[in-house]
């Protein structure tokens, strides 16, 4: 695969190119730095598959996955202590990357009937800085940008008892998440999330982090009340919609559109 060309560089011989490793001089052989062995490859794809295709770890010992696939054959059980290697690593990793102090933003989101809470980590890290500032235009808002903010994804998950939503759950999980990165509790300065009963809980209780609201949610709020006059059409597009939904009236909207009803929910904008 590798034909050398001097002590720190070879010639790849499918595409002709060189490669160097900075690392070569404390090797006897650059390769073992350039070339990921088969097996690391192989478990490699593997997670990636399962992962990424949001796979259960049960697919990788189906028959017709091992009939159709092209990898070597991996058991379960590896499989997962892989994967919580990779976990490990990753927490690790982000543990090491966030500062002595950040604040968090908290977001939820449904899919298939289970609910899912994700908090990112947010900071001022100059790393971040890439290239120049856009143009100047009359439709550009230098303002918004900050081009050194940085988002760390900490936690999504459901909340450990799928059937409590309430503050103190998500407070439970504020605190898990924070104690699996080895941060305390005053290294947040304060929350960035909805304007909802629960989240204003978390943020007015004693020792509690400071809230500040979401203001989509606010400006949502504003368009709302602004709507107030277009009640009327609103709820009868509303009781289209909610025609429309059914298997029936699915069947005659895809005769003129492929798009699909969406019903009036008072949290989305």
């Amino acid at each position: 695969m590798f034909t050398k060309k001097s002590r720190e560089e070879y010639l790849f011989s499918i595409c002709s190119k060189s490669r160097k490793s900075a690392h070569t001089a404390n090797h006897r052989n650059a390769l073992c730095v350039l070339v990921v062995d088969d097996e690391t490859g192989n478990i490699f794809r593997w997670c990636e598959w399962v992962v990424m295709d949001r796979l259960t770890q049960r697919f990788v010992e189906r028959k017709t996955t091992k009939k159709n696939s092209s990898l070597s054959s991996i058991s379960q059980k590896t499989l997962k202590t892989y994967l919580m290697g990779v976990y490990e690593a990753a927490k690790a990793r982000v543990a090491e990357e966030l500062p002595a102090s950040f604040d968090i933003v908290l977001d939820g989101s449904t899919f298939n009937d289970r609910h899912f809470i994700a908090i990112f980590a947010v900071f001022n890290d100059p790393k971040m800085w890439h290239g120049d500032v856009a143009d100047d235009s009359s439709k550009y808002y230098s303002d918004t940008d900050c081009y050194t903010r940085r988002f760390l994804l900490l936690v999504f998950c459901p909340l450990n008892v799928v059937e409590d939503l309430g503050a103190q759950s998500l407070f439970y999980l504020i605190a898990d998440t924070l104690s699996r990165i080895n941060k305390p509790w005053e290294t947040v300065h304060f929350m960035v999330v909805g304007n909802c009963n629960v989240n204003q809980y978390i943020g007015n209780n004693e020792g509690a982090l400071p809230m500040v609201g979401c203001a989509s949610h606010r400006f949502n709020l504003a368009v709302s009340d602004y709507m107030t006059d277009y009640d009327s059409p609103l709820t009868k597009i509303h009781a289209l919609m909610t025609k429309l939904r059914t298997i029936k009236g699915r069947a005659i909207l895809r005769r003129v559109t492929e798009l699909s009803p969406v019903l009036h929910n008072d949290t989305r904008w």
